[in-house]
């Protein structure tokens, strides 16, 4: 997928910088799934990005929440180069994402027990 440079916001919440991802093939090839992205997020914008199945608008999302790293490029939000999962970036995937040998009490605990997400107050039990 190939995009035009689109930089409108002086100081974006979320910017692209020219990314380029890639995925490894079984015979050893890589398949090129971004070339060439730039994007700018204003803070308060809606942006939709829109597509056919497959054309890697789950892709960008990825990087930008950093569950992936761009073969090549930048990925910043509000200002700092994402390298990781950022603790204030949360993620929905298309998909529901259940543990289907959890509970329903233990799927909603999976989130509470990671240490960023955990409020002070915030109980070991989402029942409690």
């Amino acid at each position: 997928m190939e995009m035009t440079t689109i930089h409108a916001v002086e100081k974006p919440r979320i910017r692209l910088e020219d990314i380029r991802i890639t995925f490894p093939r079984t015979d050893g090839t890589e398949l090129l799934v971004l070339n060439g992205v730039s994007l700018d997020v204003g803070i308060g914008e809606f942006v939709a990005v829109v597509g056919p199945s497959g054309c890697g608008k789950s892709t960008i999302l990825r990087a930008i929440s950093g569950l992936l790293t761009p073969s090549s490029g930048r990925v910043f939000i509000d200002e700092q180069e994402v390298a990781g999962t950022p603790d204030h970036v949360g993620f929905m995937f298309q998909k529901d994402a259940l543990l289907p040998w959890l509970t329903v009490t233990g799927n909603i605990n999976v989130g509470w027990n990671s240490e960023a997400c955990r409020p002070a107050s915030a109980g070991s039990d989402a029942g409690s």
